[in-house]
């Protein structure tokens, strides 16, 4: 599967975000920080909604842009 597939099962949707984490993470580029962010295996949509041990995060793409915005500053 493909960045861009990935971001979108994980209802990033906004061309806006989905823009801005191709480019913080080198357009989808192996051993980048996006692929460890996106590849946890807890994330809401592979979790049981009505679990209360995960909470569902409302706005994926921004978590991921945080994410890796706090990366580029701690690497640079």
């Amino acid at each position: 599967m493909g960045l861009i597939e990935r971001l979108r099962a994980l209802r990033v949707t906004a061309d806006e975000e989905l823009m801005a984490i191709l480019r913080l993470g080198d357009y989808g580029r192996k051993h980048t920080p996006v692929w460890s962010i996106i590849s946890v295996n807890n994330w809401p949509e592979a979790q049981n909604r009505s679990s209360s041990r995960f909470r569902q995060i409302a706005r994926p793409g921004q978590y991921i842009l945080k994410i890796l915005s706090n990366e580029r500053k701690r690497m640079s």
